[in-house]
């Protein structure tokens, strides 16, 4: 008969303490939370534990997993051995058991503690942008729509939307298989973990692959055969988009992301002869996901009138 085991989360992410954002320090915490529980209890305070605080001041990046190899050999220790606890409501010990189900992070603690890279690997097309920044953004995403996605490819084709995202060119492929987690542990096996000194990249990088290290959490035994390995912390991505949205749509200058140089890199990349600026009015940005005076009123009246749930 197979053990029963707890199931946990760690979520990991970097802060400034006391909100001193403006200097460069940055220290990491790490919580383990219970999964074996209904969603209420294992999310609430008295069922995370923080199990360390990596100091700063600086930002460890692929070193984390040199302060993470104490977590993780207590992992260990609950995967094979499990350890004697005594449970106060029925008056007996037992061993309990654990397992390491995903940690929980945000983009860049994601590139931190899997060692991959947060933006573009391998087969991934792209356009260099022109204007602005000189923001190196991936393009063609339509052709990460598998063959049972509700767009599929017929419908995208007779309905414009593949032609016009990209100009002259039709976006055919389908989507890469899904590595699985046997297949990832093959290319990162002969990675090098990280260690403290000398703090290198491994051999090969950035020609053979854009591996920065071999994670530690590869050591746990269940690692490779989870579906879901890194989650990402879906707070902060709605927030950046939410603020995105927002501040194009109530064109608040500094932040709206519609400004002359994208259009103009619009124009060159896209299909979207409705949106190129007018060169005889080059200030003039009109586009109908932006809001007029009487709509920007009515949105700043009803905010205020909002309630939402707790959590």
């Amino acid at each position: 008969m197979p053990h029963i085991r707890q199931t946990r989360g760690l979520c990991i992410d970097g802060f400034a303490p006391h909100s001193q954002y403006y200097r460069t320090y940055s220290c990491w915490p790490a919580f383990i939370t219970l999964y074996n529980l209904s969603s209420g209890m294992c999310m609430s305070s008295k069922y995370m534990f923080l199990k360390m605080v990596i100091p700063g001041p600086s930002n460890l990046k692929r070193l984390i997993d040199v302060y993470l190899e104490l977590l993780i050999e207590e992992l260990l220790q609950l995967w094979h051995m499990g350890v004697r606890t005594y449970d106060h409501a029925t008056d007996w010990a037992f061993m309990i058991r654990a397992a390491l189900m995903w940690t929980m992070n945000d983009l860049p603690a994601y590139g931190v503690t899997s060692g991959g890279i947060p933006r573009g690997l391998w087969d991934v097309r792209s356009v260099w942008v022109i204007q602005g920044h000189s923001i190196y953004s991936t393009v063609g995403r339509h052709a990460t729509l598998t063959a049972t996605n509700s767009f599929s490819l017929r419908t995208i084709h007779t309905e414009g939307i593949r032609i016009a995202f990209t100009k002259n060119r039709v976006e055919n492929k389908v989507a890469r298989p899904r590595l699985t987690g046997g297949q990832i542990l093959d290319r990162v096996a002969n990675i090098s973990p990280a260690v403290e000194l000398p703090s290198s990249l491994p051999d090969g990088y950035g020609s053979d692959h854009k591996w920065t290290k071999k994670s530690i959490f590869w050591y746990l035994p269940n690692w490779s055969s989870l579906l879901i390995r890194f989650n990402f912390d879906i707070m902060p991505i709605e927030k950046s988009v939410f603020d995105d949205i927002f501040n194009t749509a109530m064109d608040i200058k500094e932040k709206a992301k519609d400004n002359i140089n994208t259009r103009k890199n619009l124009k060159i990349i896209c299909n979207h002869p409705e949106l190129e600026l007018d060169e005889r009015r080059p200030n003039v940005m009109l586009a109908v996901y932006k809001l007029g005076k009487d709509q920007k009123n009515r949105v700043c009246e009803w905010i205020p009138g909002l309630k939402f749930p707790d959590g």
